[in-house]
């Protein structure tokens, strides 16, 4: 009968001792500096954010971690965000260290070769070359080796180029060396097995997507290398190897059509052209795809058919214009980055699936069409960037306030000094008394029964322990609430003024994006012009044509 009137007992002191735990941990609770192990996960998660090119995530992530991996995020992060000057000191002194020497020797590279470092780049690229491992080294020597290619030194670069481990950076080696000897040569013969090279080197790379982006690429080039050199046939084997799901598949397919054109099967040349005409006006060979299919029909004799087709071409070219000028509309009023970017990925398909006359199709097409230009990915990784800082300061923003709304009400709920005196005097009695009864049932129970209610004791004692002390424990617990408050509104006034910094520094970006964008757009439009030019040159060829055709038959009758 002790034994479950003690058990009775069990649910009172299990209340009891989590209200003492509860009110003891709110006005007490230690905060515990953050160990080795935080900045290790600081550390992951920033190596994550930079591998994304989320550069001032990186270093939020970082904070004040200091490691050599620490510091080579952090002045990757600094060059990624423009920060190129103080980059240079932390690269410098990781170069005088015993990790990463090889990146950092690669980074002051890099950051040379654009003009931001003061840095002997031939030098650094030798040094991350020695010091170096895997990519870093095989980046290296692709540097390297341009850096002698670009001073007419092909066969010196080529020599580099061969101490190379197969993959990525050795077959863009050799594709660049390839269009050098197709400048110098007359034969694509070595421009041919540079890019042979270059495609055996590229099946050993780890990356799958990179390599089949750049795999087009290699055929793209070596298709029309053997065009050039009337060797048709070839042309054909290579351009067939341009995946249907690449940039370059309606350029390789109007090469493909102009390959089989010069074998006189005007048809299937016809067959090709057809199939680029499907995709954006905006990509490189659909225009002359169009004209492609005129000049077909013209070839076979099908005058009719030929006129019919400039017609649709001159259509297709005089739709395109009005879809130009209304994304150029669309940009002046909403902004490059809205009317471009942002519309472009609202999309679920993909550009090569989308309906060529839909302005969902143009509008990605034209925005990477401009991200090749000189300085276009740059600048779009510029507004994005600070899109992405924006958000990120609104977010954190949210967060303080709803933090310091918690904050507040706890403050407010915090019971008064002589409640919890209260609670102390009415509690001390009733836990004094499950200790004596503890102690009563104590002697008569089994082993591992008195080491629970020896261990039931001691918590109860420490209960009491923590309800004495809980009326000193409040004004201090105030005190510490009031204190976080008062910090959580520094930074969220901090983060409005970083806010307003970067808005102010995000409307010169877009300013600068839009400026580009309608500079671009207006040329393109130019180009198609010029198309439509050719296309009602070709009709009035073939208008001339037929005229003169119907006089001599009306002569001979």
């Amino acid at each position: 009968m002790k034994l479950r009137t003690s058990s009775s007992c069990l649910h009172s002191v299990i209340v009891a001792t989590a209200m003492g735990i509860g009110l003891y941990a709110a006005f007490s609770m230690p905060v515990h500096a953050a160990g080795m192990d935080d900045d290790q996960i600081r550390v992951r998660l920033a190596q994550f954010s930079s591998a994304g090119s989320r550069y001032p995530e990186t270093l939020a992530f970082l904070g004040e971690v200091e490691s050599p991996t620490a510091q080579l995020l952090r002045a990757k992060s600094m060059i990624g965000t423009g920060r190129t000057a103080e980059a240079v000191p932390l690269l410098q002194q990781l170069t005088r260290g015993d990790r990463h020497r090889g990146q950092a020797w690669l980074l002051l590279a890099q950051a040379g070769m654009v003009g931001r470092a003061d840095v002997d780049i031939d030098d650094a690229l030798r040094n991350a070359e020695r010091l170096g491992h895997g990519e870093t080294r095989e980046q290296a020597r692709f540097y390297l080796a341009e850096s002698l290619r670009t001073h007419a030194q092909p066969d010196r670069a080529g020599q580099v180029l061969a101490t190379m481990e197969p993959g990525y950076w050795a077959a863009i080696g050799y594709q660049n060396i390839a269009a050098d000897y197709a400048q110098l040569d007359g034969s694509p013969s070595r421009s041919l097995v540079a890019l042979r090279v270059a495609l055996a080197l590229l099946a050993e790379d780890d990356d799958a997507e990179r390599a089949r982006a750049l795999k087009s690429e290699l055929f793209l080039q070596a298709g029309y290398l053997a065009y050039r050199a009337e060797d048709f046939a070839k042309a054909e084997s290579f351009l067939r190897e341009v995946s249907l799901d690449s940039y370059n598949t309606p350029q390789a397919l109007y090469f493909h059509g102009l390959a089989l054109a010069g074998r006189q099967n005007f048809r299937e040349a016809m067959q090709s052209w057809h199939r680029a005409k499907k995709y954006s006006l905006a990509l490189p060979g659909v225009a002359d795809a169009w004209l492609g299919m005129g000049q077909g029909y013209d070839e076979l004799g099908y005058l009719g058919q030929a006129g019919e087709a400039f017609l649709a071409a001159n259509a297709a070219f005089e739709s395109e214009r009005v879809t130009l000028k209304s994304l150029i509309e669309q940009v002046q009023q909403q902004g490059a980055w809205l009317a471009m970017a942002q519309a472009a990925r609202a999309t679920d398909l993909e550009w090569f699936l989308a309906d060529s006359q839909s302005l969902a199709q143009p509008r990605r097409a034209y925005l990477l069409r401009f991200a090749e230009t000189g300085g276009g990915q740059q600048v779009i990784n510029r507004v994005a960037t600070l899109f992405s800082l924006s958000n990120e300061l609104d977010s954190r923003y949210e967060d303080l306030q709803i933090f310091r709304q918690a904050v507040q009400q706890r403050l407010n709920d915090l019971p008064s000094e002589s409640y919890l005196d209260d609670q102390r005097v009415q509690a001390d009695p009733r836990i004094a008394g499950l200790v004596d009864a503890l102690k009563t049932i104590g002697p008569s129970a089994s082993g591992d029964q008195r080491r629970q209610l020896e261990g039931l004791a001691q918590t109860l004692a420490d209960l009491r322990f923590a309800y004495q002390h809980l009326p000193e424990q409040q004004p201090m617990a105030r005190r510490r609430l009031r204190e976080l408050d008062g910090k959580l509104a520094s930074m969220s006034e901090a983060i409005e003024a970083l806010k307003r910094q970067v808005a102010g520094i995000q409307r010169q970006a877009e300013q600068a994006l839009d400026q580009q964008m309608v500079a671009f757009l207006e040329s393109e439009g130019e180009r198609i012009e010029f198309a439509q030019d050719r296309a009602e040159q070709h009709l009035a060829y073939l208008y001339e044509h037929l005229a003169l055709r119907n006089l001599n038959q009306g002569d001979r009758e």
